[in-house]
């Protein structure tokens, strides 16, 4: 909460004028702008020459705009985690699963507090944080809608396609025009936009795919290369960097001038498509009366390589990909205190301390990011000199793993697992593009921020402890035929710890266009590998043909050649039983949960049901935590009353029924274990 100090209270008490919210009668409203990869200079008010975002530049000119906002992680998932737990992953994470939100830092984000404080929450776009097993997030919002792209138009009952950005615009709308008189409300906007369609790499509209209300803008300007383009740039990395996803993923978007320009066009509508929602919900709320008393937040969850260093996505240390844009709106702050461009440090585990403060809330003791909201009033307060900055997810060489700490001046990153560093000066070289780590004159520097990184680091949880690390050198290959019996719903079950599978068996040759259904009771269980049900394929007849189908409390995947072919966003709740089921019929694909259908989308790849492993696809490199219980494989696509009916324990289990024997092989295997 705000400190105001005793000569200021009994001032206050006499005069009728305010100067700080920490004395308004009325709790204030709060809307979340939060976009998926923007980086910090990709507004009109950042001094962007092209991009045109009226309505973003109309809060940064009436608010405060920091020009130093930082991701503590730059990736989707873990960086939305930092902005609901207030925490650095190395904190909010589980021990083994450090991208995933551990039962106690789960236990105190911003919406179930605002929520328990009386305010009205509401939640439309992309969620995406991994939750513990068994959370529900939808139980913290009074309106709660996960809209996923894949793809980013969605049909509406009348047949119209309708963009992913406009379709959150629209539950906004609703949701204000909803709003009771007297109770303060949270929304929540979390854009998947302009994020790329990565399943589809056409340029322009199959990879970025905008609003309609954007055609044909900008298709009269002309687009200049990425300033930081220069092939030397990128042949100065080191050459982990230069075979990371960010190279691999320049090939999808940025590699030839057309591609280029094609794509930064499309990207740029999505961003003027996110700046038309912001300016309806702005005019929505002033129609409605409650702009007055509404303080508006605008940032992103990560920034993005636009071609730079030859990169494309984020993950790495350099600006491109920690910086972020950051407007916050207070209609209550004083004429002189708006428009400012603050320059101090801050990070997205800022925010939820940031909305428990406009509440009046002192936030947990376990956050450990501050409010905001004394440097938008200028009040004096004790501010950070630098932020630590992460990346430790399990990618293996796709995405290397580093640490370091981002100052006023100097940039330190270490790469451990490559053993190398970069030092950046940023009043010599702006754009990093020297590592002075080794040039003899910036030694006691280097020194300096490498005890200074230790010291956050252990701050925030100690040394990186990798899973193979956690199990103390114990081997962890994968092990055949080790599933564990145990008691299913209606009979035995197999129990899958991770790093368990069976293989199934050959099962009757499929055509590669033909109908099935994939049917099974699952309970999904969180572990150190990658919690969901894997039923996984292997195509002896071509390297790289491994196909597998994926089952997780989120999402339904189907992959082959290891390439993303679907995938389909839905909620299942961990550590409970359910009934799953995907139905193929020709190349549309649609996953029921209890027997009800949750997703539809299109297979853009032939998926054939191949023989297959149970609880993974070793050859893959895929195993899962789960229990599983009656697998069986239909050569046809059932119907929904059908699903349904099995769902409830009434349906038939043998017609067409290509695994059924499979299944109960594999039972009989463990058994004689």
């Amino acid at each position: 909460m705000f400190r105001c100090s005793l000569c200021t209270l009994l001032l206050v008490a006499f005069v009728s004028a305010i100067s700080s919210p920490a004395a308004e009668p009325s709790r204030p409203n709060i809307v979340f702008f939060f976009t998926d990869d923007q980086p910090h200079d990709a507004l009109g008010c950042a001094g962007h020459s092209i991009l045109e975002t009226p309505n973003v530049d109309r809060l940064a000119a009436e608010g405060v705009r920091f020009e130093n906002m930082f991701v503590t992680t730059s990736i989707c998932w873990v960086s939305r985690a930092t902005v609901f737990t207030g925490m650095w992953s190395r904190s909010h994470g589980r021990p083994q699963r450090i991208d995933n939100v551990s039962d106690e830092a789960a236990e105190t984000i911003y919406p179930k507090l605002l929520q328990q404080a009386g305010y009205r929450n509401g939640f439309f776009g992309k969620w995406h944080a991994r939750m513990p097993g068994g959370f529900n997030q939808a139980q913290y919002f009074d309106r709660y809608e996960n809209i996923f792209r894949n793809p980013y138009f969605k049909k509406l009952p009348d047949g119209t396609l309708r963009h992913e950005t406009d379709l959150i615009g629209d539950r906004a709308v609703e949701f204000l025009r909803s709003q009771p008189e007297d109770q303060p409300f949270c929304l929540n906007l979390w854009f998947n936009a302009p994020h790329a369609e990565d399943g589809d790499k056409r340029p322009g509209i199959g990879h970025f795919p905008w609003p309609q209300s954007q055609d044909g803008k900008y298709d009269d300007i002309d687009i200049p290369p990425p300033r930081l383009g220069d092939p030397e740039i990128y042949e100065s990395q080191p050459q982990f960097l230069k075979d990371s996803l960010n190279r691999q993923r320049f090939y999808w978007r940025w590699d030839t001038p057309e591609k280029y320009e094609t794509n930064m066009r499309a990207y740029f509508r999505m961003l003027s498509g996110i700046d038309a929602v912001v300016g309806r919900v702005m005019d929505e709320l002033e129609s409605l009366g409650l702009a007055d008393n509404t303080v508006i937040v605008f940032s992103s969850d990560n920034g993005f390589y636009l071609g730079n260093r030859g990169f494309a996505g984020k993950w790495s240390h350099y600006e491109e990909s920690v910086r972020v844009p950051l407007i916050i709106y207070d209609p209550r702050l004083p004429e002189g205190k708006r428009g400012r461009v603050e320059p101090r440090l801050v990070a997205n585990a800022d925010f939820a301390a940031t909305f428990l403060d406009l509440a009046g809330l002192d936030p947990p003791d376990r956050y450990e990011g501050p409010s905001l909201m004394p440097l938008v009033y200028e009040e004096e307060t004790a501010w950070r000199d630098d932020v630590f900055l992460e990346h430790l997810l399990e990618f293996g060489a796709r995405i290397p793993k580093w640490e370091g700490v981002r100052g006023e001046r100097y940039v330190y990153a270490r790469y451990f697992e490559h053993d190398y560093e970069f030092l950046h000066d940023l009043q010599a070289d702006p754009d990093q593009l020297t590592n002075f780590i080794d040039h003899p004159e910036y030694q006691a520097i280097a020194e300096q921020m490498r005890k200074r990184c230790d010291e956050l680091r252990d701050q925030y949880g100690g040394p990186y402890v990798s899973p193979r690390q956690a199990e103390r050198g114990a081997a962890r290959e994968p092990v055949r035929q080790a599933a564990e019996l145990i008691e299913g719903p209606g009979g035995e079950a197999l129990r899958f710890d991770g790093r368990a599978f069976l293989p199934g068996g050959k099962l009757p040759a499929l055509p590669r266009e033909a109908e099935f259904t994939w049917a099974f009771r699952a309970r999904i269980r969180p572990g150190h590998s990658r919690p969901g049900v894997l039923i996984g394929n292997r195509d002896s007849r071509g390297a790289g043909a491994d196909t597998f189908v994926k089952f997780t409390s989120h999402s339904f995947q189907a992959y082959r050649g290891r390439a993303n072919a679907l995938r389909l966003e839905y909620d299942v709740p961990e550590q409970q039983w359910a009934h799953l089921a995907a139905v193929k019929r020709g190349p549309e694909v649609t996953v029921y949960v209890d027997g009800r259908p949750v997703a539809q989308g299109k297979v853009p790849a032939d998926l054939p049901a191949l023989p297959f492993y149970l609880g993974g696809d070793p050859h893959a490199g895929e195993l899962s935590t789960c229990d599983l219980a009656a697998v069986r494989l239909y050569k046809r696509a059932l119907s929904a009353e059908q699903i349904a009916r099995q769902a409830e324990g009434d349906g038939e289990t043998a017609e067409d029924d290509a695994s059924g024997r499979v299944w109960a092989e594999a039972l009989r295997r463990v058994q004689r274990q």
